[in-house]
Protein backbone atom coordinates (compact mmCIF):
# COMPACT_ATOMS: atom_id res chain seq x y z
CA UNK A 1 0.00 0.00 0.00
CA UNK A 2 1.51 3.44 -0.86
CA UNK A 3 2.24 6.18 1.51
CA UNK A 4 -0.33 9.43 1.02
CA UNK A 5 1.27 11.25 4.29
CA UNK A 6 5.01 12.48 3.87
CA UNK A 7 5.96 13.39 6.85
CA UNK A 8 8.02 16.74 7.85
CA UNK A 9 10.67 15.26 8.13
CA UNK A 10 10.87 13.33 4.49
CA UNK A 11 9.71 16.78 2.87
CA UNK A 12 12.99 18.29 4.35
CA UNK A 13 12.93 21.86 6.29
CA UNK A 14 14.37 24.08 3.67
CA UNK A 15 11.32 23.21 0.92
CA UNK A 16 8.58 23.44 3.61
CA UNK A 17 10.37 27.15 4.92
CA UNK A 18 9.78 28.16 0.93
CA UNK A 19 6.62 26.87 0.86
CA UNK A 20 5.52 28.67 3.88
CA UNK A 21 7.20 31.83 2.88
CA UNK A 22 5.85 31.85 -0.67
CA UNK A 23 2.27 31.32 1.05
CA UNK A 24 2.71 34.11 3.60
CA UNK A 25 4.24 36.41 0.93
CA UNK A 26 0.72 35.53 -1.88
CA UNK A 27 -1.78 36.31 1.71
CA UNK A 28 0.34 39.38 1.90
CA UNK A 29 -0.04 40.23 -1.97
CA UNK A 30 -3.98 39.79 -2.03
CA UNK A 31 -4.56 41.19 1.55
CA UNK A 32 -2.68 44.64 0.54
CA UNK A 33 -4.68 44.76 -3.05
CA UNK A 34 -8.05 44.23 -1.46
CA UNK A 35 -7.80 47.33 -0.03
CA UNK A 36 -5.08 49.37 -1.45
CA UNK A 37 -4.44 51.35 -3.77
CA UNK A 38 -7.60 53.13 -3.46
CA UNK A 39 -10.01 53.71 -6.39
CA UNK A 40 -12.08 56.84 -6.82
CA UNK A 41 -14.85 56.46 -9.56
CA UNK A 42 -14.91 60.22 -9.80
CA UNK A 43 -14.23 63.76 -9.09
CA UNK A 44 -15.85 64.53 -6.25
CA UNK A 45 -17.45 67.89 -7.73
CA UNK A 46 -18.92 66.28 -10.55
CA UNK A 47 -21.94 65.26 -11.58
CA UNK A 48 -23.01 62.51 -13.44
CA UNK A 49 -25.75 62.01 -16.06
CA UNK A 50 -26.83 58.89 -17.16
CA UNK A 51 -29.05 58.60 -20.28
CA UNK A 52 -31.19 55.39 -20.67
CA UNK A 53 -33.26 54.20 -23.16
CA UNK A 54 -35.28 51.08 -23.94
CA UNK A 55 -38.14 51.47 -26.09
CA UNK A 56 -40.19 48.59 -27.40
CA UNK A 57 -40.34 51.03 -31.17
CA UNK A 58 -43.04 50.95 -33.87
CA UNK A 59 -43.78 49.27 -36.53
CA UNK A 60 -42.95 50.12 -39.97
CA UNK A 61 -46.13 49.79 -41.76
CA UNK A 62 -49.65 48.25 -40.78
CA UNK A 63 -51.68 45.19 -40.66
CA UNK A 64 -53.33 43.83 -43.75
CA UNK A 65 -56.31 41.19 -43.86
CA UNK A 66 -54.40 38.21 -45.95
CA UNK A 67 -56.32 37.11 -48.86
CA UNK A 68 -58.05 33.86 -50.07
CA UNK A 69 -55.06 33.22 -52.47
CA UNK A 70 -52.77 33.79 -50.45
CA UNK A 71 -54.37 31.65 -47.32
CA UNK A 72 -54.72 28.70 -49.84
CA UNK A 73 -50.51 28.86 -49.85
CA UNK A 74 -50.40 28.37 -46.20
CA UNK A 75 -50.65 25.20 -44.11
CA UNK A 76 -53.81 25.41 -41.97
CA UNK A 77 -51.79 26.26 -38.99
CA UNK A 78 -50.52 28.96 -40.23
CA UNK A 79 -53.12 30.61 -41.68
CA UNK A 80 -53.88 33.85 -39.87
CA UNK A 81 -56.86 36.34 -40.58
CA UNK A 82 -53.95 38.89 -41.35
CA UNK A 83 -50.47 39.90 -41.92
CA UNK A 84 -48.19 41.81 -40.18
CA UNK A 85 -45.06 43.57 -40.44
CA UNK A 86 -42.21 42.59 -38.10
CA UNK A 87 -39.87 45.30 -38.84
CA UNK A 88 -39.42 48.53 -36.52
CA UNK A 89 -38.75 52.31 -37.57
CA UNK A 90 -35.25 53.64 -36.34
CA UNK A 91 -35.07 56.20 -33.37
CA UNK A 92 -33.65 59.62 -33.74
CA UNK A 93 -32.24 61.16 -30.55
CA UNK A 94 -30.82 64.09 -29.37
CA UNK A 95 -29.58 65.33 -26.14
CA UNK A 96 -28.69 69.00 -25.02
CA UNK A 97 -27.32 69.88 -21.47
CA UNK A 98 -26.83 73.61 -20.86
CA UNK A 99 -27.75 74.48 -24.48
CA UNK A 100 -24.82 72.22 -25.66
CA UNK A 101 -25.35 69.14 -27.69
CA UNK A 102 -24.45 66.33 -25.83
CA UNK A 103 -25.26 63.76 -27.80
CA UNK A 104 -27.24 63.09 -31.19
CA UNK A 105 -27.43 59.32 -32.88
CA UNK A 106 -29.96 57.10 -34.37
CA UNK A 107 -31.32 54.12 -32.14
CA UNK A 108 -31.67 51.19 -34.56
CA UNK A 109 -33.89 48.27 -33.33
CA UNK A 110 -32.24 45.15 -32.24
CA UNK A 111 -32.79 41.76 -33.46
CA UNK A 112 -31.75 40.27 -36.83
CA UNK A 113 -34.94 41.11 -38.55
CA UNK A 114 -34.66 44.46 -36.86
CA UNK A 115 -37.89 43.61 -34.73
CA UNK A 116 -36.54 44.09 -31.42
CA UNK A 117 -36.03 46.68 -28.77
CA UNK A 118 -35.02 49.63 -29.42
CA UNK A 119 -32.15 50.75 -26.91
CA UNK A 120 -29.29 53.05 -25.64
CA UNK A 121 -27.01 53.40 -22.32
CA UNK A 122 -24.72 56.63 -22.47
CA UNK A 123 -23.08 58.62 -19.12
CA UNK A 124 -21.54 62.01 -18.99
CA UNK A 125 -19.54 63.70 -16.28
CA UNK A 126 -20.94 67.28 -16.08
CA UNK A 127 -20.03 70.15 -13.69
CA UNK A 128 -22.31 70.37 -10.16
CA UNK A 129 -24.62 73.44 -9.79
CA UNK A 130 -28.10 74.13 -12.41
CA UNK A 131 -28.22 72.01 -14.93
CA UNK A 132 -30.68 72.32 -17.81
CA UNK A 133 -31.38 68.75 -19.65
CA UNK A 134 -33.34 68.48 -23.03
CA UNK A 135 -34.10 65.20 -24.78
CA UNK A 136 -35.97 64.79 -27.98
CA UNK A 137 -36.77 62.01 -29.22
CA UNK A 138 -38.39 61.51 -33.53
CA UNK A 139 -40.20 57.94 -33.70
CA UNK A 140 -41.85 57.13 -37.27
CA UNK A 141 -45.26 58.20 -36.82
CA UNK A 142 -45.18 59.24 -33.31
CA UNK A 143 -43.94 62.60 -34.65
CA UNK A 144 -41.20 64.84 -32.12
CA UNK A 145 -41.13 64.08 -28.62
CA UNK A 146 -39.56 66.93 -26.30
CA UNK A 147 -38.58 66.70 -22.41
CA UNK A 148 -36.97 69.78 -20.71
CA UNK A 149 -36.21 70.28 -17.23
CA UNK A 150 -33.55 72.17 -14.84
CA UNK A 151 -32.33 70.66 -11.91
CA UNK A 152 -29.89 71.82 -8.81
CA UNK A 153 -27.21 69.30 -9.17
CA UNK A 154 -25.27 69.04 -5.99
CA UNK A 155 -21.21 67.52 -6.29
CA UNK A 156 -21.15 63.38 -6.42
CA UNK A 157 -24.88 63.21 -7.50
CA UNK A 158 -26.12 60.97 -10.40
CA UNK A 159 -28.91 62.24 -12.28
CA UNK A 160 -31.32 59.71 -14.01
CA UNK A 161 -32.89 60.13 -17.60
CA UNK A 162 -35.10 57.54 -18.71
CA UNK A 163 -37.39 56.93 -21.82
CA UNK A 164 -39.15 53.90 -22.17
CA UNK A 165 -42.60 52.93 -23.43
CA UNK A 166 -44.36 55.35 -20.48
CA UNK A 167 -42.69 58.08 -21.56
CA UNK A 168 -39.89 60.38 -20.12
CA UNK A 169 -38.55 60.22 -16.23
CA UNK A 170 -35.64 62.70 -14.90
CA UNK A 171 -34.29 61.93 -11.11
CA UNK A 172 -31.29 61.85 -9.17
CA UNK A 173 -29.96 58.43 -8.27
CA UNK A 174 -28.83 57.69 -4.87
CA UNK A 175 -25.36 59.22 -4.63
CA UNK A 176 -22.09 57.39 -5.70
CA UNK A 177 -20.89 54.66 -3.51
CA UNK A 178 -24.23 54.64 -1.30
CA UNK A 179 -25.95 51.71 -1.45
Amino acid sequence: MSKLLVTLSELGAPRVIAQATFYLFIGLLMAYLSTSPTYQYADDTAVELKLVIRHSGLFIGECRPISEAEAGKLRPNMRAPQVCPREKSSMNVSLAVNDAPFHEGVIKPAGLHNDGVLALYRHFTLVAGKISVRLAIENGKDGLRVFEQVIDANPADVLLLQYDDAGFRFSKAAERGAG
